[in-house]
């Protein structure tokens, strides 16, 4: 089943893994926008100490209430890890980071904070990496065991019979109930960005700052941009890469992801078509092998070993190399050179990926957090029929990955937490320029939502990159890596209308 996970960041090169300061005054919740006058706590000290996996790190837990309407009530131990700026004497404060999903781990991504940034931003920041309320560390939901996420991610994407409809909603059924009987309503209601954004503003009182600066990449963008808008005072240099829209329905985010994903695909196939060394293998025509190959896992899936390649793990494959056309498309035609040939180890190698299924068949909780976020953000029609219709809708201008996005939407239209119809607007009035930074062939985030969110801020830039990946910060491009370290580390906004070449 194509879940909604809209997409971690783009590493580059670099082979990411799966993947303080006294005591504050107490705060009155009231003074974040849209929400209720309740009086928090205090925050208390960080107790820092050296990371087991990174002992070049820092790692400590933050307690931060699990609902801020009850803040004396029950909490949730957010982990939290520090790579301290390089340079005390141009220190300029600290920056939090976030690889997106949502459910991508930020703990996970700090440790990568020294190979990844630059020198100006090591010696300039304190970077602070964490793992939103369920997730990586921050008490993860879990609620499958591997056979179950087997089964949920093996369901046909794109059913077209009354079974394959019924399997659909049978699997988000059953995770839907078992994370239910497993966390309680209390509990999963309690896993939206907007708390999250919360935590993010006792992070930064328990680190004794101020303000903070902030990269995010995909779900991190939303993230970002609602903290300036719940916290605009506290805004010092935010850039958002990837933009996911928050102000737009499920259905919506489906319309333009289909459209994103359908556009990677015909960029790549192009791309093969002209390269003799790609064509020769798969054709003049290489959409007929992807079309070949989709046909056949329909009624014969491939075996590798003791597991099979169907649909739902077909479609996870073709869609994992999509993100990135530098690292992802040499795997994708491999994969359906193998394909072609009656192979499907590669193709399963790829879902796995996505996944974030291990060797061994365990899971991460990288979906399971996903699922539960976004569930909670925004609402899903409930009107069983509602998904054929928008599966025929999508499928008329995306025909490989419409009807899949939008059957994803399912599992949230049987949880037991429905968020907010179309999301919300963050325009983060009275805050400093925040930069968004924009992939004209983005697939997982279209950059119509780059140009929407940065639009939509009372002050924002926009910074485009003509890349075919998802997210731009780590692909390579110079110029957008310097724009970006210029902004962070000097507040410099790229003149309006800045355009990175690919």
């Amino acid at each position: 089943m194509f879940s909604v996970y809209v997409g971690r960041v783009n590493f580059g090169r670099v082979n990411f893994g799966r993947v303080a300061v006294g005591v504050v005054a107490m705060v009155a919740l009231g003074s974040a926008r849209g929400i209720g006058a309740s009086v928090l706590p205090p925050v208390l000290a960080l107790d820092w100490a050296a990371c087991p996996e990174a002992p070049s790190l820092d790692c400590a837990k933050l307690v931060v209430p699990l609902d801020y309407s009850k803040p004396n009530g029950k909490t949730v131990a957010m982990a939290v890890n520090r790579l301290k700026a390089t340079k005390v004497s141009k220190r300029l404060g600290v920056m939090l980071i976030n690889p997106g999903g949502p459910g991508a781990s930020g703990v996970d991504f700090a440790q990568r904070a020294d190979a990844l940034f630059s020198k100006s931003v090591r010696s300039s920041f304190d970077i602070i990496g964490f793992d939103p309320r369920g997730v990586g560390r921050s008490a993860p939901v879990r609620c499958l065991n591997p056979k179950q996420l087997d089964r949920f991610f093996a369901a046909d994407p794109s059913p077209d019979t009354a079974a394959e409809i019924n399997e659909v909603f049978a699997v988000a059924q059953n995770l839907a109930q078992r994370c239910t009987q497993k966390y309680g309503v209390d509990v999963l209601a309690q896993l939206g960005t907007r708390n999250v954004a919360r935590d993010m503003d006792r992070l930064r009182e328990a680190l004794g700052e101020e303000s903070i600066s902030m990269l995010g990449f995909s779900y991190g963008t939303l993230l970002g941009a609602t903290y300036a808008d719940m916290f605009p005072s506290r805004v010092r240099s935010f850039v958002l890469d990837g933009a996911l829209d928050a102000d737009v329905s499920f259905d919506g985010r489906a319309f333009e992801q289909a459209k994103g994903f359908e556009n990677a695909l015909k960029l790549f196939v192009a791309d093969c078509a002209s390269r003799t060394s790609c064509s020769s293998l798969l054709g003049a025509d290489p959409m007929k092998v992807v079309d070949s190959m989709l046909a056949r896992v329909e009624t014969r899936p491939f075996s590798v070993g003791k597991r099979k390649v169907g649909p739902g793990e077909a479609l996870l494959g073709l869609v994992r190399p999509l993100y990135s056309d530098r690292r992802g498309w040499p795997q994708l035609e491999a994969a359906l050179v193998d394909a072609k040939a009656g192979l499907g180890a590669k193709l399963l190698a790829l879902s796995d990926a996505y996944t974030d299924r291990a060797a061994d068949g365990s899971y991460g909780s990288l979906i399971e957090s996903n699922v539960a976020i976004n569930c909670a953000d925004v609402a899903a029609s409930t009107d069983r029929q509602h998904y054929a219709r928008l599966a025929k809708r999508l499928t008329e201008v995306a025909p490989h990955f419409g009807a899949a996005l939008a059957y994803g939407n399912v599992v949230c239209a049987v949880w037991p937490v429905q968020g907010s119809a179309v999301g919300w607007k963050t325009p983060a009035t009275g805050s400093k320029t925040i930069l968004v930074v924009g992939t004209r062939n983005d697939p997982a985030t279209p950059y119509v939502w780059a140009q929407k969110m940065a639009a939509g801020f009372e002050n924002g830039a926009l910074l485009t990159w003509e890349g075919n990946s998802h997210t731009a910060y780590f692909s390579g491009s110079q110029c957008v890596r310097s724009a970006v370290d210029d902004f962070l580390v000097n507040a410099e906004i790229p003149r309006s209308g800045a355009v990175c070449p690919r």
